[in-house]
């Protein structure tokens, strides 16, 4: 009895109840709440919040200026019903080398925006009245309306021809006063309104311009980034902020250039230069800095006016012959009979500047160089 009675309450009483109050409490209280309390409820408050916020509401605001910003063009000829013209081929005429006919058809939808719209819009038109739109390219412009014409045998139905070929044939009696075509809505924006004012002769208008002409559109100037960086030069951009686009500062930025290339010793079409140009940038700076070479009187009768502001005709000619025949400056591809040499030296970056139409776009996409275009320069601050 004694044997029993001291050895077994002694073990349990001794070992049991420490191992289980020292270990399993002090595992259950320093680790499970520490982690819970700071870690899952910053994950929460950080980041969802966040993303909520700032995505979701600036992604729906764009969106809505989007839709809101491109409105349905609408119907400015809403009279002008659809009507069966039986399969009629509607001919325009134009010249051989004449840039126009290029703007008039095209083959199919290839990507290319310009070539896509032409398309879709001769669609529209052919199945609106079922007529085929077709191109005539003729070498002798005016001997073919001529001809046509006298023989009463007329194939074609309208003519997009330059400003001197449709002159000569206006004096000649062989056109219409477009005027007297009812059909035609001359308040529809795809008219040139001030071209129908100052192309009018008496009160008759028997040719025009309007949105078919996307490729010879004014002249405007073109000017090389890069040369204008390199030499420290005033941007064309600059001056025009500035309202300081003048004859005299274009003429200071052409004789800024003239570089030897090839180390000849003179200056030439393999060198750089300030301008490339052909005889007819004369017109483009002149009309530019606000001379005309005729206006309307009241009567609606064409004047001569080349004079009329005689001192600023003279002091722009005067300029223009001091920068234009300066060969350290300037090439004349016209004078060497070089057809294209002006716009290859502004493509391959030997000239500033180059003045030319709309129509060089799809030439200049193969330039290394930046561009920029500015319209051709005023007389001065005042215009």
């Amino acid at each position: 009895p004694e044997v029993v009675t001291t050895t077994k309450p002694e073990a349990v009483t001794t070992t049991l109840p420490e191992v289980v109050t020292t270990t399993k409490p002090e595992a259950v209280t320093t680790t499970l709440p520490e982690a819970e309390t700071t870690t899952r409820p910053e994950a929460v408050i950080t980041t969802l919040p966040e993303v909520v916020t700032t995505t979701r509401p600036e992604a729906v605001t764009t969106i809505t200026e989007v839709v809101t910003t491109t409105p349905a063009v609408p119907d400015e000829n809403p009279n002008d019903v659809a009507k069966d013209y039986g399969g009629y081929d509607f001919v325009f005429l134009t010249g051989n080398n004449s840039p126009f006919g290029n703007v008039l058809v095209s083959g199919g939808e290839t990507g290319e925006v310009l070539n896509d719209a032409i398309f879709c819009r001769n669609k529209l038109v052919e199945e609106k009245y079922n007529v085929k739109i077709r191109v005539k390219k003729v070498s002798l412009l005016k001997t073919e309306v001529r001809t046509k014409m006298m023989g009463g045998i007329v194939d074609f139905d309208a003519i997009i021809a330059s400003c001197e070929d449709l002159g000569s044939l206006t004096c000649e009696g062989l056109l219409c006063d477009m005027l007297d075509i009812e059909q035609l809505n001359w308040n529809a924006s795809y008219w040139d309104k001030k071209a129908k004012e100052e192309l009018a002769l008496g009160g008759k208008l028997f040719f025009t311009n309007c949105a078919l002409n996307v490729d010879n559109i004014g002249n405007v100037m073109y000017f090389n980034k890069q040369i204008i960086s390199n030499n420290s030069l005033t941007s064309p951009f600059e001056y025009m902020k500035n309202n300081e686009w003048t004859i005299d500062n274009w003429a200071k930025l052409v004789k800024s250039v003239s570089n030897d290339i090839d180390k000849d010793g003179t200056i030439s079409v393999f060198d750089q230069m300030g301008i490339a140009y052909t005889h007819n940038i004369a017109e483009a700076i002149l009309y530019g800095a606000g001379v005309r070479a005729s206006e309307l009187d009241q009567s609606g009768v064409s004047q001569l006016t080349l004079m009329k502001d005689k001192a600023r005709t003279e002091y722009i000619y005067n300029k223009l012959k001091s920068v234009l025949s300066d060969t350290n400056y300037a090439y004349c591809s016209d004078c060497d009979n070089l057809n294209g040499a002006e716009l290859s030296m502004f493509i391959n970056g030997q000239s500033l500047f180059y003045c030319g139409d709309m129509g060089v776009l799809t030439d200049l996409a193969s330039m290394n160089n930046e561009y920029g275009i500015v319209p051709c320069p005023k007389y001065d601050k005042s215009q």
